[in-house]
This record gives structure tokens, sequence and C-alpha cells, in this order.
């Protein structure tokens, strides 16, 4: 069950930078609101949390995606972009309860560490 979590919480974030970059095709968004569709699941939220938290992660998602359009140096843009992090998780922490937010960070964790893995090719050191 956590594997399926972690694999739709990649998903979710994976589909929603394709989802950006590809300017909103249709089939991305289906992939996006599967994805998220997933994450709410796995954190197991009412409907009041769910409508909040989607509001959150697609707040997040417009500043990021204005951040790719902007012509910034690659250190404001991790500056920026860990800024927009801060302020997502700060969020989410009024919408979930304790046990959820702790969840939601370990999947958010764990989907930064998969994704690091496959840019460096697997986990492989660059040389």
């Amino acid at each position: 069950m956590h594997k399926y979590v972690l694999s739709s919480l990649v998903m979710l974030f994976l589909n929603l930078s394709v989802y950006a970059q590809s300017q909103g095709s249709k089939s991305n968004r289906g992939n996006q609101k599967e994805a998220m569709n997933s994450l709410v699941a796995a954190l197991e939220l009412d409907e009041l949390q769910e409508s909040e938290f989607k509001n959150v992660i697609q707040q997040s998602m417009k500043q990021r995606r204005s951040l790719r359009d902007q012509d910034l140096a690659q250190n404001e843009k991790r500056e920026s972009l860990q800024t927009i992090s801060l302020t997502e998780n700060e969020e989410v922490s009024k919408v979930l309860n304790e046990d959820q937010y702790k969840e939601f960070l370990l999947l958010k964790k764990e989907m930064r560490e998969k994704a690091m893995k496959q840019r460096n090719g697997g986990g492989k050191k660059r040389n």
C-alpha cells in the first residue's frame, strides 16, 4: 500500500510538471486528476479537506509554472522553489490533521528522493 501511495504521489508531481509543460493537454489532465485522487485517498481526506488540499496544491503548481517561465539564475529558482514548497507545507498543515500531515511529508520526501534517483540515472553518481 505504501509503495502504491508513493507511486501515486510521484505520478502526481511528475504529471503536474508535464501538465505545465504541455499547457494542459487533455491526456495529462486525466493523469493529473488520477494522481491527485490517489493522493487524496492515501491521505484519507474528507470532502472539505480534499477541496482545500487541492486548492493549495493547484496554487503551488501555478507558482511553480510561473517561476519556470521567468528568466532567473538557477540558485534564484531553487530558492523560490524552496519558498513555494515551505508555503505549500504550511498551508497543507492547516488542512490536514497531524497524522495526515506527517504522512504527506513522508510521501513528499520519498517522492523527491525517487525523482532525484531517476534524474541521476538510477542513483548512479555522475562524473
